[in-house]
């Protein structure tokens, strides 16, 4: 007999065990009902899954299998991923040969994914297989959350298909049942629209000793006492299928080996046996004999997330101490700041958390524990699942890990050895500090917070104990004094100096009660908005930070030091927020997703309309004026020109039509399908709707009467437009086609778009172009000649909603990727808006063109404005390795370059794309000459390239052996300097022709990168960068060499030196490095200032051209500007990845960056730099604090003062 060691087992195999799972599942299904099997890895759900499939088969129902893990995740859309379902549907049921399955699909493309799903289950599954039960067993269904997309309606999907059973008993014939690792809430969150409420859980046990007899069986003839044998397998397994089923198999692999075939074992030493099997081929070297993975499994789920581990860590540090009758660790009496946004781990906690072992049904942690398979849940306390678990993953693993996290492992050991009394082993001060910040953001064990909280308590207890100490040497001096007067007086002042004392010692001790929780809270709100700034959720992270700014400047008395943490860190989240601020309100109030958003071209109105069937109508500051009840779910909606009217499309095929004051409610009927979106003719006098049907409609506004209908559609018309000069429309369908028609219904011409629906079409204001967003996430520009001008590649999804600025040099789209992008009229991008939690579907640019709504499936209409302090240069091909200014000749425009890939590219200071150039090779560095007619350009593959930019040729010179790193010209721009990674400096010269030649070549820095290059504004001096931490200045000889040997070598930096740049006067030089400092050089080597900058390391430098601000690329993501007057430090906050390089503009009033990811930015330093935090915050959510729902009066009071 086969023992199945891992995998599933055949439903007819002998060492199947039947649990009691096996007729529950089996007799739920039989009824009808909707089942989930959510449990660990390896406790034989698939085994499950294929017994009860074959039992079904026998009881005459018809099962189908779907394995999630078989439809992909990766780069797959809603509509494949859900067109896959369908395809396993249609072969699973027997209907190949019945249904041609692609014409279906193209007869239903104009329906949403999850609507061609329950059309098909409606109109060929449960239609064609009357009387037929059918049950779906759904596998992995985990491998939903790897999705680039939300799941959330496949699961309300088949709560509404038992729903259905009601009004179509068809549907009474049609069951589900999941099998994965996973919770509900992990799978669906919304408790209205979740199946799991009116399901049935099917609970897995481990095998029972009343079950075990194939198991048994499987063993006679092979060992001796085989029901002994199998009982001590259960002693260490507990019944565990996957190491019950490979111990058994271990048992037999052993017996062949003996000569007779046969284990033969003396009564009573099966136990001892067993014992020594299990140790021998599981616990010793464990990780070497884990085969097929089942231990390691288990330990990568609970290591595998460093943000959570400590915790989890931490819980099972108590079960397991708890079993050995251990003291249990107390919960921390003093409480450390918690994160309170969501993490990757689970929802926050509180900022007090307490977690017990027992009594938690929603505890985070327990369920994780729980999902990892080591522990299980007996009379409502959790517990190791067996004994080799235990052994396993026992206390010394437990400790080792936790070690391995902790930065203050050692001193917490000392201090729990010593019976948590030594105190001498608690944290003070800086290293104190150092771990309360390595604690941010983490989901700690009780212990660490009971050891970082008792190192609080002892370091407030000691400062108070200097107070006190202080000020009872006030007191003692003031006794001494009253000495000298009366005996009465003395009395009397003795007893008021004793009052008085024990007031202040009252009053420390409450206000140090009171700072304490208030710091807390500072910390925490800080940290929650930190995480809301990376997770995109903009409006929340600047709420908080002001939130963090505004209860910090409340705070007396605190300690300097702690004030200045406290000051620099709500700063710090303040300033990001602020310069990263891009959504300004948020208008909630829909039960359910937003489809449609337009906003009035007079600027009064927002129209939000919502699968609640009703259509909203808001203020622009987000007050709600009225809601309107619709006959259905409203897909599109539209405000007239004349901001008088507001129409909708209804998916019951009806057109319905408002006054903006709610009066006048007309209802257009004539549509056979769903009416997926309308438009206003520029003189608001005519409507046109595009229909499910095939057809458009023209109607009049005024009575709501049908003018025409345009026909000859071979698929969905989704959207139609009229032109602005309101004598054509254009419509996008289904199909991939466009198609143009004079508003008399002559047919004009139609364009094939490409194989994909197109969702939306979008006329500029001057009529020039045509925009399209189509179902391969492509949107192209048009000619008015209907040509192909342009295709703008950037979403991840389909294109879903495209539109026009009423000043046409902005189109914003919306996509199923959740994000928001805008474009300038020419293609070139310019911002992408995140923040969403589901679909956007729809997109509106008001009349100032800077707000634009974007309206989502997550229930809510976000209002965005892009940032004045930036300008990001998107859509670059690779890490933006150089900027460069170009010297500004008069008249002019200010132009700069951007070196990424192998590709050049020049943007005027609005963010403007004027030309680019591509070369045969990837750049890394590139100069202006200071005419600013050539362009110098350093290579990967060791060529120095010059880019004529009036006769757009280049010039390749050789020279270096290895990439060039950094090149630049002498300010006479009579030579150029190179640099790279073969170590040497070349200098090149003009000759009279105007061509340049290799010069010079020194071996600068042996064996080494040089970073940059640098010459002095005389041109008498080169300085070098390099990365064997040492800055070199070379002088330039009368005959134009340089000099053999460096005149200075600058060697003070821990790290290698990136950059390097001498001031505007030429009297000093600056550094930066790894080391994280900036150093400021006289001329002569002498080191002026040393700054120390936060973050993970310097890279390019550049100094303003009055010498006043340097800033610095930082690799934490940031740019930080050192004000030399001030020596204020204050970082610029834009970038997902770190900063590569730096320039000022000729007039200072700009500074451009380039980082690793991909992107430029032009920051605008007046505003930058004299900003008032919290006015401009304030100010930025303005309408937020006045209208949103959710604040109290207490949220609404923090910035009074701006208001």
């Amino acid at each position: 007999m086969r023992y199945q060691v891992g995998g599933s087992l055949r439903a007819s195999d002998p060492t199947y065990v039947v649990r009691q799972a096996d007729e529950h599942l089996y007799q739920a299904l039989i009824r009808g009902e909707f089942c989930y099997v959510l449990n660990s890895r390896q406790m034989g759900k698939s085994s499950l899954l294929q017994r009860t499939s074959a039992r079904l088969q026998e009881a005459g129902r018809l099962c189908v299998y779907l394995d999630i893990t078989q439809l992909g995740s990766e780069n797959l859309t809603p509509l494949q991923w859900y067109r896959g379902i369908i395809t396993i549907l249609h072969h699973g049921v027997g209907l190949d040969s019945q249904i041609n399955l692609k014409q279906w699909r193209d007869n239903h493309a104009d329906l949403s994914p999850v609507q061609q799903l329950h059309q098909f289950v409606e109109d060929v599954l449960v239609s064609r297989l009357a009387q037929q039960p059918i049950v779906v067993l759904i596998d992995e269904i985990d491998s939903l959350l790897s999705l680039p997309f939300g799941v959330s309606d496949f699961f309300a999907w088949i709560r509404h298909c038992y729903n259905q059973r009601s009004h179509n008993p068809l549907f009474q014939q049609l069951s589900f049942a999941l099998f994965g690792v996973a919770t509900p809430s992990d799978l669906i969150d919304d408790k209205r629209r979740t199946p799991f409420n009116i399901g049935t859980a099917i609970e897995l046990f481990g095998f029972q000793p009343d079950e075990v007899a194939p198991l048994i069986e499987g063993l006679v003839g092979i060992v001796s006492q085989p029901s002994a044998v199998v009982r001590a397998i259960l002693g260490w397994t507990n019944g565990q299928p996957f190491l019950t089923q490979k111990l058994c198999h271990l048992v037999v692999q052993i017996a062949l080996e003996a000569p007779s075939g046969k284990l033969v074992l003396p009564p009573g030493t099966e136990a001892l046996w067993i014992d020594q099997l299990v140790r021998s081929r599981i616990l010793q070297h464990w990780e070497s004999q884990d085969e097929p993975e089942h231990l390691k499994t288990i330990r990568d789920r609970l290591l595998i997330n460093e943000q959570c581990a400590s915790r989890l860590l931490g819980l099972y540090q108590q079960i397991l101490q708890r079993e050995t009758a251990d003291t249990a660790i107390p919960s921390p009496q003093i409480p450390l700041p918690q994160p309170v946004a969501q993490t990757p781990c689970e929802p926050a906690i509180s900022s007090n958390p307490k977690p017990k072992i027992q009594n938690l049904p929603d505890s985070p942690e327990q369920t994780q524990l729980l999902l990892s398979g080591l522990v299980e849940k007996h009379n409502g306390i959790l517990r190791v699942k067996n004994r080799i678990y235990r052994a396993v993953f026992d206390k010394a693993w437990v400790n080792t890990q936790l070690d391995r996290l902790r930065p203050y492992a050692q001193s917490l050991n000392a201090w729990v050895d010593s019976g948590f009394q030594d105190e001498s082993r608690l944290l003070r001060g800086q290293a104190l500090q150092a771990a309360v910040d390595w604690a941010q953001g983490k989901y700690l064990s009780d212990l660490d917070y009971q050891f970082l909280a008792a190192s609080q308590g002892l370091d407030r207890r000691i400062m108070q104990q200097q107070l006190e100490a202080e000020r009872l040497q006030e007191v003692e001096a003031r006794l001494e004094l009253e000495r000298r007067s009366s005996r009465s007086q003395r009395r009397l002042l003795v007893g008021m100096s004793i009052a008085l004392g024990v007031a202040v010692l009252s009053g420390l001790a409450a206000l140090n009660a009171y700072q304490r929780s208030a710091v807390s809270e500072v910390r925490a709100i800080a940290a929650a908005s930190k995480g809301n700034y990376a997770s995109h959720q903009r409006l929340d992270a600047l709420f908080q930070a002001i939130q963090a700014r505004h209860k910090f400047q409340s705070l007396l008395f605190l300690d300097p030091t702690l004030r200045q943490d406290l000051d620099a860190k709500t700063d710090r989240v303040l300033a990001q927020a602020v310069q990263g601020a891009d959504e300004t309100n948020r208008l909630v109030g829909h039960q359910g997703g937003v489809l449609a958003v337009d906003q009035s071209a007079d600027g009064e109105w927002i129209a939000s309309g919502g699968t609640d069937r009703t259509v909203k109508l808001w203020k622009p500051d987000g007050t709600l004026v009225r809601t309107l009840s619709t006959s259905a779910t409203p897909h599109g909606i539209r405000i007239s020109p004349n901001s008088q009217f507001v129409a909708t499309a209804n998916v019951d095929g009806m057109v319905q039509l408002w006054r903006l004051d709610g009066s006048v409610g007309l209802m257009l009927k004539g549509h056979t399908a769903p009416v997926w979106n309308v438009s206003f003719s520029p003189d608001s006098r005519l409507l046109v709707s595009a229909s499910g049907d095939r057809t458009l409609k023209l109607w009049r506004v005024a009575d709501g009467s049908l003018v025409r209908t345009l026909t000859g559609y071979d698929a969905a018309t989704w959207q139609a437009v009229f032109s602005p000069d309101g004598q054509q429309i254009v419509s996008g369908s289904t199909d991939g086609k466009l198609t143009f028609w004079t508003v008399d219904g002559t047919l004009i011409r139609t364009t094939q778009v490409s194989d994909a629906p197109v969702w939306s079409v979008a006329h500029s204001p001057n009529g020039q172009l045509l925009a399209t967003g189509s179902g391969d996430s492509q949107i192209r520009l048009w000619s008015r000649a209907g040509r192909l001008s342009k295709t703008l590649a950037g979403h991840d999804a389909e294109v879903l909603h495209v539109r026009f600025s009423a000043d046409g040099r902005t189109l914003a789209s919306a996509s199923a990727d959740r994000t928001v992008k805008l474009w300038r009229s020419d293609g070139t991008p310019l911002r992408t808006f995140q923040g969403h939690q589901a679909v956007v579907r729809n997109v509106a640019i008001a009349a100032d063109n800077q707000t634009i709504a974007s309206a989502s499936e997550d229930g809510q209409v976000k209002l965005w404005k892009p940032s004045s302090f930036s300008i990001p240069l998107i859509g670059l091909p690779e890490v933006v390795n150089q900027v460069a200014y170009k010297p500004q000749a008069p008249g002019e425009p200010l132009l700069l370059a951007t070196i990424s890939g192998a590709q050049v590219r020049f943007w005027r200071s609005d963010g403007a794309l004027v030309n680019q150039f591509s070369l045969p090779e990837r750049l890394n560095s590139g100069a202006f000459a200071p005419d600013g007619k050539t362009l110098a350009l350093g290579s990967v593959d060791t060529n120095l390239y010059l880019l004529d930019l009036q006769s757009r040729t280049t010039t390749a010179l050789s020279g270096h052996t290895a990439s060039i790193m950094n090149v630049q010209y002498s300010p006479d721009g009579r030579h150029i300097a190179s640099v790279g990674d073969d170590g040497a400096l070349r200098l090149w010269t003009r000759r009279a022709d105007g061509s340049f030649a290799p010069h010079q070549a020194i071996l600068a820095h042996p064996a080494s990168r040089i970073w940059s290059v640098a010459f002095s504004p005389d041109g008498q001096q080169v300085a070098t960068a390099a990365i064997d931490r040492t800055v070199k200045v070379w002088g330039l000889e009368p005959d134009g060499r340089l000099s053999p040997e460096p005149k200075l070598t600058l060697a003070d930096h821990l790290g290698a030196v990136w950059g390097v740049a001498f001031s505007p006067d030429g009297t000093w030089l600056v550094s930066t490095g790894r080391d994280r400092t900036i150093r400021r050089w006289s001329r002569t080597g002498e080191l002026l200032e040393a700054v120390e900058v936060d973050g993970l390391g310097l890279s390019r430098v550049a100094i303003s051209p009055d010498g006043q601000q340097v800033a610095v690329g930082n690799m934490d993501n940031t740019v930080t500007v050192w004000n030399r007057t001030t020596g204020r430090l204050f970082n610029l906050q834009g970038h997902n990845s770190g900063v590569r390089s730096i320039a000022f503009s000729p007039d200072r009033k700009t500074v451009v960056s380039g980082g690793e990811d991909r992107v430029a930015i032009i920051w605008n330093m007046d505003s930058l730099l004299n900003l008032d935090l919290m006015g401009y915050g304030c100010n930025w959510l303005r309408d937020y604090f006045k209208t949103h729902p959710t604040l109290n009066e207490g949220d609404r009071q923090l910035c009074r003062k701006f208001f």
